[in-house]
């Protein structure tokens, strides 16, 4: 079995940075990396490199050329139902003049004096998700394609009826929902946006249209049944499933995990066991999806490298004392791991740097719970029960003050537009939502209508999120600034089956 990150070999994704617009010094920098330098091409053929293409994000495409100057053809097919922010901006004449030949939009450019072309292309346009960019590129008698699905950041919540999506731009149900009843344990997007991976209890793994997830899967591969999560990345798509036996090993001791990679290429790998439980998440992959880091037992951190297929040696996170990981996230070149005690006493934070290799871990004032990505260099920390709310700026955490505000536990955080969207719950089992930002600090939403016994939220770092976990079931989205809260209608949650998100 081999599963390609993408369908042309002549496509490959490119790193994705969390800035809107990344400096086009970044992209080449980047490429430069990736492809190995720009004279082991030229004259051979067309390369392209593309960033996962999000809508309300930038999509960067960098083409490189047989030599520096070269004149490129840039061919948009089915223009008249591609995104409105492609079509726009290639008409703008931004990186070359335009030419309408039936439903093919042409553009004639040049390559810079590194042989390198690039399109710097802002999807905020509300038409472009799940509009089709289908580019195709010319150079003497050198030619590459390169098409690619616009998703939207989206919520895929649990139901009776299969695995209903929620636009997080606007809090909107999309269809069609993904069916079949099997409970889901991992989601992934291919680098390209096209295709969809589903993990299913039981080890099938299914490949659907991610432009039509309610069609039968292209591709059903059956993988080891104790297969527990999708780890995926943006550049990477799906990398490998996380395998837990749930059997006892020697003398009663947890057998080991497992890392089962997508690609027959690699061996599985065996590491350390998973059988701690992790609150949040036991994996992160680097943005430009050549490393991942595993949550094992113990503390341990493993290193995995997704171009070899190889496990590197661990890292110890925490302090004497600490028994278990909480949660990992990667941020920037920085990956944060929360470690907890026993008995909810406080835990504490190890960040990891990935340039310099020092491993630091920090003590916190609470039993951390998950952590929330703020930005490149803020993220909270969400205890496991009690008010306190730890702030973590460039991995040096410190406490927020919660004071002026009657709160008996935080239950959740999500980032917007203006800072976090905090869930939190009073003494009368009342639920309040409070918005926080460096500048005003903490402040008390007033809302429209009850939000009942939610106990998450998600949202993409806009001015709307949704809640999730209340006991009808309902999902509720909320709408910033204006304190507006709907019931999402025709959307039933599943008790005790977890929701997803994409990308």
């Amino acid at each position: 079995m081999s599963l390609r990150r993408e369908t042309n070999p002549t496509v490959t994704p490119l790193t994705r940075y969390p800035s809107a617009m990344r400096p086009a010094a970044l992209i080449i920098a980047v490429l430069l990396t990736v492809a190995g330098g720009v004279s082991a091409q030229i004259g051979s053929e067309l390369v392209v490199y593309h960033s996962f293409p999000l809508a309300g994000d930038e999509l960067a495409i960098v083409v490189e050329c047989p030599a520096p100057g070269e004149l490129l053809i840039v061919d948009l097919e089915m223009a008249d139902a591609a995104p409105p922010s492609v079509r726009e901006y290639l008409h703008s004449g931004a990186v070359g003049q335009a030419e309408l030949w039936g439903d093919l939009l042409r553009v004639v450019g040049r390559a810079d004096h590194s042989g390198l072309f690039e399109l710097r292309i802002a999807l905020d346009d509300p038409d472009d998700a799940g509009r089709l960019v289908a580019l195709s590129f010319s150079a003497r008698a050198l030619q590459a394609e390169c098409k690619l699905l616009v998703q939207p950041p989206s919520v895929l919540v649990p139901t009776s009826l299969g695995h209903q999506r929620i636009d997080l731009r606007d809090g909107s149900v999309m269809f069609p929902a993904l069916p079949g009843s099997v409970p889901v344990r991992g989601l992934a997007l291919s680098a390209d946006g096209r295709f969809g991976y589903v993990l299913r209890a039981g080890g099938a793994l299914e490949v659907r249209s991610a432009k039509a997830w309610d069609r039968r899967p292209s591709v059903v591969y059956s993988l080891d049944p104790q297969g527990d999560d999708l780890a995926h990345g943006m550049a990477s798509g799906p990398a490998f499933v996380i395998v837990r036996p749930r059997d006892s090993g020697f003398e009663g001791l947890p057998s080991a995990g497992r890392v089962q990679f997508l690609d027959d290429r690699y061996d599985d790998v065996m590491i350390e066991p998973l059988g701690q439980a992790v609150a949040g998440r036991r994996w992160a992959i680097t943005d430009d999806g050549m490393t991942a880091f595993v949550a094992e037992d113990d503390l341990l951190v493993r290193e995995i490298d997704l171009i070899t297929g190889s496990a590197r040696m661990p890292f110890t996170a925490g302090f004497n004392g600490d028994l278990s990981v909480a949660d990992v996230a990667l941020q920037g070149s920085r990956l944060l791991v929360l470690t907890r005690r026993a008995g909810g006493l406080p835990g504490s934070l190890t960040v990891y740097d990935l340039t310099t290799g020092w491993v630091r871990p920090q003590p916190l004032t609470v039993d951390p719970l998950r952590l929330v990505l703020l930005d490149d260099d803020v993220a909270l920390v969400v205890p496991a029960a009690g008010g306190a709310l730890i702030r973590v700026d460039q991995g040096v955490p410190g406490r927020i003050d919660l004071s002026p505000v009657p709160i008996a536990d935080l239950l959740d955080a999500a980032p917007i537009k203006s800072g976090a969207l905090v869930l939190a719950r009073r003494a009368d089992d009342s639920r309040l939502l409070l918005t926080w930002d460096d500048a005003k600090g903490l402040q008390l939403q007033t809302f429209t209508a009850s939000l009942a016994d939610t106990d998450r939220v998600v949202a993409a770092g806009l001015d709307v999120a949704v809640l999730l976990g209340a006991g009808d079931g309902l999902p509720r989205r909320v709408l910033l600034p204006s304190g507006r809260v709907d019931v999402l209608s025709g959307v039933v949650a599943l008790p005790d089956e977890a929701f997803h998100l994409l990308p």
